[in-house]
């Protein structure tokens, strides 16, 4: 299909070749399919519904860029499906990263996806070639600048290259190590770039054997700390790696081996992700946006949808967070405070208080990340007030209620602290002919970061607690589920576990049999807002392309689902389970995708068992059928015996040859039940020189 000239729109259905690769249908089931498929239009949706292609929703970056495009696509009135999958390897095979194919016209309108994670392992050229799947869906790349294609990306190269210039000018770094990213992957490349570019400009010669191959996993982070000082014998002075995960591996590594950082060795990563910020030597980084990132991205699909270009590039800028792992003490230089450029006059209360307007926008400019200006406003007039003494204790509620909301919406405090820093830098100078004030200001300001503390500690210590109920409540769940032995137990199993586990509905579905993978069986519907399902949809069969039947999506409001695919040990899919988003942690997705696969196989073993049984026993029914008869033939032959001799007839109905025509037959039968049986009893073929194969 040729990239030039394609239209946004609706009307695609996925290709039969894509959909027999991913379900491995009968040809028979194709042809069928094929009907059918020409024949439904694509399913009508209240509000727009935008796919997200994301790998490992247990990684923290991606889990962070997940929320914050779901947060996006709220604010749009529009509703999200996130497929969670595993990244493309050239083969196209593994079973996880099929769930991809789903997405299209019947469930999303526009695909948005995580181009930088999905191309480790095949490149920008591959993927691209891999997204002609999904046209004439409007597509956007996150991460990765794909041709003809809108894309949302940062300048990966200026980033490393900020914080490579930053150890080299700061911290007098000259033996810099670098771990590298997946080989494919494109923006680990730029990342590199940017490294080699910074030493060049600081007339240090780069040096092949400082760099250490990685996978953006912490363990290949720990690796390169082995490969570096134990098999190559070097000394670096300080660390770069291409993302945060493998700085922290490198970091821990460290610190096992008593080598002090940031004293001996600099680490720094690249992302920003949580863990970085809380590790036991915070992390210095570069931070991508993310909440950035997600809200251009949803308004360029939605602005592709509307009929913009869709060739839209969108450049985002990072930024430099320096913390203990590198050498620095705090991440802001504390602005000294100057002395006026003019005598106050005897009233530097009234002075500041014309000065409101003024300072609220300078703080602002300083958190510019931070979205409105009522937090602003809060903060610089509580502060004012306070000292105007018309509220003795208004700066510290403001501060609280600030932090709790920037915490909330945003998940870091540094720009708050950022904000305290410009509120000192502005008011302090206009009370200095006001000692006493200015000792008051000072004590605010410092109680005021004290506060910040303790909102920080609040909310990890909630999140602690958060996350043993969360652990307790999934294995509380994984127990429940080990005592279900039908299929009607999951739904009220499941749906009692909801509220605990702060998640509005979940569905799980089957791949119905003898349909070739086309369709699916509702087996699960659980939800904390609507009353019970109409029973007719556990009997409906569901167009895989259609995912869930239309009466199960919310039709008041926006919806995110992240969509996981079922399958056991690597093995042929069992179904599909949609979770709408509730819980923040993607771990706990990933442990219920698991918890309920295990469920489905080993219902679909007891189905077989089952089946195999009943076979068994009709079999052995029939044995005793046909050992039975053969006993009234022999006992007819030896009453004929002790009668006077008659000529026999050779074929009469009690004769041998009917004997032997009943115990083949039971055997025959006997063979075909136990067929599977016996072919796990025949040794393995033997290979050449007598070996088994």
């Amino acid at each position: 299909m040729p990239r030039t000239g394609v239209r946004p729109g609706f009307g695609r259905v996925h290709s039969l070749p894509s959909l027999a690769s991913t379900f491995q249908m009968p040809t028979g089931v194709l042809v069928h399919l094929q009907e059918s498929l020409h024949s439904l239009a694509p399913r009508k949706r209240n509000r727009p519904c935008i796919g997200l292609l994301v790998d490992r929703i247990d990684d923290t970056y991606q889990n962070e860029l997940m929320l914050r495009i779901a947060e996006a696509a709220r604010r749009h009135d529009t509703s999200v499906l996130c497929f969670a999958g595993a990244p493309l390897e050239p083969s196209l095979s593994e079973v996880r990263n099929r769930i991809y194919e789903l997405a299209g016209p019947d469930n999303v309108d526009a695909i948005i996806l995580s181009a930088g994670s999905l191309e480790n392992k095949i490149g920008s050229a591959r993927l691209l070639d891999y997204l002609d799947r999904f046209r004439p869906l409007p597509i956007c790349s996150i991460g990765v600048q794909l041709p003809e294609m809108a894309s949302i990306f940062i300048d990966n190269a200026a980033g490393t290259r900020q914080v490579v210039e930053h150890l080299i000018a700061v911290h007098g770094r000259r033996r810099i190590a670098f771990i590298r990213g997946p080989a494919a992957n494109d923006e680990a490349d730029q990342r590199y770039r940017g490294y080699q570019r910074a030493l060049l400009d600081a007339q240090l010669q780069p040096d092949s054997d400082l760099v250490v191959d990685g996978d953006f996993l912490p363990a290949s982070g720990a690796q390169a700390v082995s490969t570096l000082l134990d098999e190559r014998s070097l000394d670096p002075d300080a660390i770069v790696a291409a993302n945060d995960l493998m700085a922290l591996g490198a970091l821990e590594a460290l610190l096992r081996r008593g080598i002090l950082v940031p004293e001996s060795i600099s680490v720094v990563g690249f992302d920003d992700i949580e863990d970085g910020r809380v590790a036991q030597r915070p992390l210095t980084t570069v931070r991508q946006p993310l909440a950035t990132l997600g809200e251009r991205a949803v308004s360029t699909a939605l602005a592709q949808l509307a009929g913009e270009r869709p060739h839209k590039r969108v450049l985002v800028e990072t930024e430099m967070v320096a913390r203990r792992s590198c050498g620095c003490r705090v991440q802001r230089q504390l602005y000294e405070v100057s002395s006026p450029q003019s005598a106050h006059d005897s009233a530097p209360q009234a002075s500041l208080s014309d000065k409101r307007d003024q300072i609220v926008t300078e703080v602002l400019q300083s958190a510019s990340e931070l979205a409105g200006r009522a937090w602003a406003e809060q903060l610089v007039g509580a502060f004012v007030d306070q000292l105007c003494a018309k509220d003795h204790a208004s700066f510290a509620a403001a501060v609280d209620d600030v932090a709790t909301t920037v915490l909330d919406t945003h998940g870091d405090l540094d720009p708050l602290h950022q904000a305290l820093t410009e509120l000192r830098r502005r008011a302090v100078p206009a009370l200095l002919d006001s000692p006493g004030l200015v000792v008051q200001a000072e004590t605010l300001l410092h109680e005021g970061r004290l506060l910040l503390t303790h909102a920080v500690e609040r909310r990890e210590t909630k999140r602690r607690l958060q996350v043993e109920e969360l652990t307790r409540t999934v294995g509380q769940l994984a127990q429940a589920l080990l005592g279900i032995s039908a299929d009607g137990e999951l739904s009220p199993t499941v749906e009692g576990f909801l509220p605990r586990l702060s998640m509005p509905s979940c569905h799980v579905t089957r791949f119905s049999p003898g349909q070739g993978r086309s369709m699916l069986e509702l087996l699960v519907t659980a939800s904390r807002e609507t009353a019970d399902a109409d029973p007719a949809l556990l009997s409906q069969p569901i167009p895989v392309r259609h995912l869930l039947p239309a009466e199960l999506l919310p039709e008041h409001r926006p919806y995110s689902f992240v969509v996981e695919p079922l399958y056991y040990a690597n093995e042929q899919p069992l179904g599909l389970a949609l979770f709408e988003m509730g819980p923040t942690d993607g771990t706990v997705y990933e442990l219920l995708r698991t918890q309920l696969a295990s469920v489905l196989h080993t219902l679909q073993l007891s189905k077989q068992l089952g089946e195999h049984t009943a076979e068994h026993a009709r079999v052995m029914k029939r044995a005793v059928e046909v050992l039975e008869e053969v006993r009234r033939i022999q006992r007819s032959r030896l009453a004929q015996a002790q009668e006077p001799a008659e000529p026999t007839v050779p074929d009469e109905p009690g004769g041998p040859v009917r004997i032997l025509e009943m115990l083949d037959g039971l055997l025959a039968e006997c063979l075909s039940a136990s067929g599977d049986e016996l072919d796990t009893l025949r040794p393995p073929p033997k290979g050449k020189g007598g070996t088994e194969a």
